[in-house]
């Protein structure tokens, strides 16, 4: 998905990408509790957690009318993924809600959420 700024785009795209892969562990029936997948959810954690800051600066720097909402959304994220995370390592993970996490919040996150402020990167709109 794409906002039109080139950093946040960027890491929308990394983002993507680690999601996918973790994704493709589950579905291959690889085991949620390996190091293996506990680095690309630590990968998904540090990206996310760079690009909500860089996001959270371009909205603050624009006074978005939303960014406190926009914000609670990142640390609720956030919190659900260090549950997640934890879960993994413990072996007790559901895959419905990694799956959940992994794509459809962020999917709908980056569709309809990051859509809603594009305007103030194009200048259309403050």
């Amino acid at each position: 998905c794409s906002v039109g700024n080139a950093l946040l785009d960027q890491q929308h795209k990394r983002l993507h990408k680690l999601c996918n892969e973790a994704l493709a562990h589950m579905e291959k029936g690889l085991p949620t509790n390996s190091e293996a997948f506990h680095k690309l959810l630590n990968d998904v954690a540090t990206c996310s957690a760079e690009h909500f800051t860089a996001e959270e600066k371009f909205l603050a720097s624009r006074n978005y009318r939303y960014f406190a909402e926009h914000k609670k959304q990142h640390e609720a994220y956030q919190d659900q993924l260090s549950d997640l995370l934890y879960e993994t390592t413990i072996g007790t993970a559901k895959i419905a809600d990694l799956a959940l996490l992994l794509k459809d919040w962020w999917e709908l996150h980056a569709m309809d959420e990051d859509k809603k402020f594009q305007a103030l990167i194009d200048g259309s709109a403050q």
